[in-house]
Formats: structure tokens, C-alpha cells, sequence
């Protein structure tokens, strides 16, 4: 993986997960609040270096089993973190000019994984941290 990947996993998991991050450290809250206004941005990022890792597959296969593992736990988690903190953006992008049935669609999947937000925050975390140093 490259060395983007992970940060921009660590960065949109902080942000998803910024409620339990702010829990363990409060001093968090102030870097949280100045890239906050960028959540979108950020989101929409990992959403997009997410499908590029996983389309260009082929590097990621040369690892032993358990970091493919760790690779594509972290692929999904950039995933649905991506989508979620992304989608402000994807629909003024996207979703917008596809049309009524695809916008209505697009809520339904945004309802169903809201709950999974921090989750996948969390794991993006330990995930981009591992392939960071890894």
C-alpha cells in the first residue's frame, strides 16, 4: 500500500470516530474542530483511495496472509467511513444528477450504515496505523 492510504485512514477514522476520541483525549478536540470543515473532502478522498487499493489489487496479493487480512479490513472500512463522511459530497457530485430513484437509494444505504460511523472509524485507526508501519 502506499504511504496515503493509511493517513488518510487515520485521518477520516479520527473524524468518524470523534466522539470516542475526544472521550480518550480531550486535547484531540481542538485538531478535530480545524479539519472538521473538511470532513466531506476527506471522506470522499479515502472513499476514492479505497476503490483505487482495492481495483489495484495486485500489490496488496504480494504480502503474507495476515496483512492481506489487515488490507482489506482496512479497504472496508475506508469504504463505508468514506461513504459516510463523503456523502455531502458525493451527492452534489453525483447523486444529484443521477435522478430521484438514485438519490432516494443512496439515503436508504447512508440510514442503513450510519450506525457502523465509529466503527469503522475505529478500525480505519488501527488499520492505517498497522500499514503505516508496516
Amino acid at each position: 500500500m502506499s504511504f496515503l492510504f493509511p493517513l488518510i485512514a487515520i485521518v477520516a477514522g479520527i473524524l468518524a470516530a470523534s466522539s470516542v476520541v475526544i472521550k480518550k483525549l480531550p486535547d484531540a478536540s481542538d485538531v478535530i474542530d480545524k479539519i472538521k470543515p473538511y470532513e466531506g473532502f476527506i471522506g470522499a478522498a479515502a472513499l476514492a483511495m479505497a476503490l483505487f487499493s482495492l481495483f489495484s489489487i495486485k500489490h496488496i496479493l504480494r504480502q503474507n496472509v495476515f496483512d492481506i487480512g489487515i488490507s482489506f479490513v482496512s479497504i472496508g472500512a475506508c469504504i463505508v467511513m468514506g461513504f459516510l463522511l463523503g456523502y455531502p459530497v458525493l451527492q452534489d457530485l453525483f447523486i444529484d444528477d443521477l435522478g430521484e430513484e438514485a438519490k432516494t437509494r443512496s439515503e436508504e444505504i447512508y440510514e442503513r450504515l450510519t450506525p457502523y460511523k465509529v466503527t469503522s472509524g475505529l478500525v480505519a485507526i488501527g488499520t492505517g496505523l498497522y500499514l503505516l508501519i508496516l
